[in-house]
């Protein structure tokens, strides 16, 4: 397919009923961000930190994000994701170096983390209702990682649904008995919740799904506040699932991971604990929520995240 860079994206929240945001777009090399008029009236804080409610044009003064504020870059996956886009935009021809950082929110359209959508949408969203089997999945992850096939390309993308981290996942919605899985991003079919099932990569023990779940049964014991969890136990193996913090049903949840909020490199270790309770108590106010957070990351290597609605603001 010929490659046409995207240099203009309308941002929208999806958090109860669906509000502009507002613009962004691609100048010389620069990517600007301008809030709706009408949103600003709202008074929706999306990035209080960085990304204050003002009329005007915003650039961010740094490239850690590839010139995109934190709360935008946190629509966009990492590792796994990433490399599943990149093969599959060069299966059709263009090179992943040709791809620039709204080309990529293009490719996550309504169907990333959290409540961000953008449009034009290029995300190819499937409603599908498919049972899904975690063995296969699991086989095709390993393919695609030693990269000996193009076949399954486009359907991990789509499974995938552009949530973050680097291990091979799948967002699905799950039955309430936990025995039916099936397409993730649709609108939630009755019974089913909305999940994010994880898949061993090279690196990992062959057990891992039952270790991260051991992981969350003791952090839950010790009191901390954690979506539920369980381990898809098939025929060949067990693996990890956790219950999408980002929905309440159909309810998209606007989230804001740590380091997107201060805008801090999450592939280099560059925040300490001092940095994070800082943050917490300035979002929040409240020293109930610093104490939260100090447990939840003593006890969790998972991404520290934030959850803002537009009533309130707190840690997660």
């Amino acid at each position: 397919m010929m490659y046409a860079p995207t240099e203009l994206l309308t941002v929208y929240l999806e958090a109860g009923e669906r509000r502009k945001v507002g613009r962004l777009a691609l100048r010389k090399r620069k990517i600007l961000f301008e809030y709706d008029a009408a949103f600003i009236a709202s008074g929706i804080e999306i990035s209080p930190i960085k990304l204050p409610l003002r009329a005007g044009i915003f650039t961010s003064p740094d490239m850690v994000f590839d010139g995109l504020y934190g709360v935008f870059n946190d629509s966009l996956p990492d590792g796994w994701g990433r490399l599943l886009l990149d093969r599959t935009v060069e299966k059709h021809g263009v090179r992943r170096g040709q791809l620039n950082a709204l080309d990529r929110l293009s490719y996550v359209g309504r169907n990333g983390m959290g409540a961000l959508s953008y449009e034009p949408d290029r995300s190819d969203e499937s409603g599908d209702d498919v049972r899904l089997a975690l063995d296969r999945l699991a086989e095709e992850s390993k393919i695609m990682l030693a990269g000996e096939s193009e076949d399954v390309f486009e359907e991990l993308l789509k499974l995938n649904g552009s949530s973050a981290g680097a291990r091979p996942k799948i967002v699905a919605q799950v039955s309430a008995d936990k025995s039916k899985i099936v397409h993730g991003p649709a609108q939630l079919k009755r019974g089913f919740e909305h999940w994010i099932i994880k898949f061993a990569s090279s690196q990992d023990h062959r057990d891992i799904g039952a270790i991260e779940y051991a992981y969350s049964l003791m952090a839950k014991a010790a009191g901390v506040d954690l979506p539920k969890t369980h381990l898809f136990h098939t025929k060949k193996r067990a693996y990890f699932g956790a219950k999408r913090f980002d929905r309440r049903g159909n309810e998209r949840v606007h989230m804001h991971s740590l380091s997107g909020l201060i805008d801090a490199d999450h592939r280099n270790p560059t925040l300490d604990y001092d940095m994070i309770l800082r943050v917490v108590l300035v979002l929040t106010k409240n020293v109930a929520e610093v104490e939260k957070a100090y447990a939840w990351r003593a006890s969790m290597c998972w991404r520290t995240t934030a959850t803002i609605t537009p009533r309130t603001s707190h840690s997660c």
